[in-house]
């Protein structure tokens, strides 16, 4: 488990879309291990055992959300403003 928290540290230093294929597969296969119950104690010691690591991990992934958060609200506002143009005929045309 400390081995997929480094590599999704460590994602950072790559380019800006780069980051999230690595971010991606390390966050799915600690989904997929989580139903494991020895993973999943091994993953709960780790705050214990690598602070530093797992505080830059967990900041990392919830700056993550915010990005993703913000990212989705932008898009329900273009998306609002596309069905306004749709229902006034005389713009659609």
């Amino acid at each position: 488990m400390h081995a997929l928290i480094i590599v999704y540290i460590d994602s950072e230093k790559t380019d800006y879309y780069g980051k999230f294929s690595f971010r991606y597969a390390s966050a799915n296969i600690m989904e997929f291990i989580w139903s494991d119950k020895e993973y999943r104690a091994q993953f709960i010691s780790l705050p214990q055992c690598y602070p530093d690591d797992f505080n830059e991990f967990c900041n990392l992934m919830i700056n993550d959300m915010n990005s993703l958060l913000f990212d989705g609200l932008l898009a329900l506002e273009s998306i609002k403003n596309y069905e306004e143009l749709r229902e006034d005929d005389a713009i659609w045309n």
